[in-house]
C-alpha cells in the first residue's frame, strides 16, 4: 500500500477521531451515558477511562509513527484544550494515565523530556488536577481573642479615661492581637493597675516624652486557647497526599523537574492552592 495514501488516511481517521476523543467538558466517567461509544464497545464501566487514556496516547503514537508531523502537533493542543475543560474524575482518571501512557511513547521514540510541546501537556495537566482535584486549602479555624474590658469606668464615669477607653476597645475585639494605647506621663502606672492579676496581657512602654508628657504603651494579648479539630483542613491534607501518589505514579521526582521545567515549584510546592 503506498506509503502516502496511509499517511492521507491516518490524518483523516485523526481528524474525526481527536474532537471524539478530547472536547467532552465535565461527565460522569462512571455512568453508562459518560462514554458515547460504551454501547458499541462490550467495556466494563470502571475500564472505560483507562481505554480512553490508552486511545489518546495511542494517536499520538500513531503520528509519530508514520511522521505526521502537524497532525502530532494538533492532536497535542486538543489534548491540551480538552484538559482545559475536564472535571477532577477526568482528570484523574483519563488524563494522569495519559501521561504515564504518553512518557511511555516518548521514551520509545526517544524524544527529550525537555521538549516544549510535551512539556506543556505535564505542566497544564498537573497544574489544572493539583487545582480541581486539591482545592484551595481552607484558612485557619477563627481564634477569638476577645477578652474582658478592665479599663477605669464606673457609674460616675461609663467611659473611663481616653487611655482606658482605647485600653478597652482593644481588649474586646477579638481579631486584634496587639496594639498600642497613648496616654500622659502616669499612663504607664495607671494601665499597669488596670490589668494586674491578669496572666493573659503582656505590656511594654515603648515611647516615653518626659518633654511632651507623653508616653505609648503596647499591649499584646498572650492567649492560648486549646485548638478545635478542623475537619476541612484535615480533608484537604487527605486530598493531599492521594494526590502525591497519583502523580509519583507517573513518574520519579527527577523526570518530574524536566517536564516541569519552571513549573515544577509551583505544582509541586501547591503555590496554586495553598492558603494565603
Amino acid at each position: 500500500m503506498d506509503a502516502g495514501f496511509v499517511r492521507y488516511a491516518l490524518a483523516e481517521i485523526l481528524s474525526s477521531a481527536v474532537p471524539a476523543l478530547c472536547v467532552r467538558g465535565a461527565h460522569n466517567w462512571f455512568s453508562h451515558q459518560g462514554f458515547p461509544s460504551s454501547a458499541s464497545f462490550d467495556v466494563p464501566t470502571q475500564d472505560q477511562p483507562t481505554l480512553q487514556a490508552d486511545s489518546m496516547a495511542r494517536l499520538v503514537r500513531c503520528c509519530l509513527t508514520v511522521g505526521l508531523r502537524s497532525e502530532e502537533h494538533s492532536l497535542l493542543r486538543e489534548l491540551w484544550l480538552g484538559a482545559s475543560i475536564a472535571d477532577p474524575p477526568t482528570l484523574q482518571h483519563v488524563f494522569l494515565p495519559y501521561l504515564k501512557n504518553l512518557l511511555k511513547v516518548m521514551q520509545d521514540h526517544r524524544i527529550p523530556l525537555t521538549t516544549q510541546s510535551y512539556q506543556w501537556q505535564f505542566q497544564h495537566v498537573i497544574t489544572l488536577f493539583i487545582i480541581r482535584y486539591i482545592g484551595k486549602e481552607p484558612t485557619p479555624l477563627f481564634v477569638d481573642l476577645t477578652c474582658p474590658p478592665l479599663g477605669c469606668a464606673s457609674p460616675t464615669n461609663p467611659y473611663g479615661c481616653p487611655t482606658c477607653l482605647e485600653l478597652d476597645a482593644f481588649l474586646v475585639d477579638p481579631h486584634r492581637k496587639t496594639a498600642d494605647v497613648t496616654g500622659g506621663i502616669d499612663a504607664p502606672e495607671h494601665v499597669a493597675a488596670q490589668v494586674h492579676g491578669t496572666d493573659y496581657l503582656q505590656m511594654t512602654v515603648t515611647s516615653h516624652s518626659a518633654e511632651h508628657m507623653t508616653c505609648t504603651i503596647r499591649l499584646t494579648k498572650e492567649m492560648t486557647k486549646p485548638e478545635k479539630p478542623d475537619a476541612r483542613h484535615d480533608l484537604w491534607k487527605v486530598r493531599v497526599v492521594k494526590a502525591n501518589d497519583l502523580i509519583q505514579d507517573i513518574c520519579g521526582d527527577n523526570e518530574w523537574k524536566i517536564l516541569l521545567g519552571d513549573k515544577y515549584d509551583e505544582c509541586m510546592g501547591l503555590k496554586g492552592v495553598r492558603a494565603g
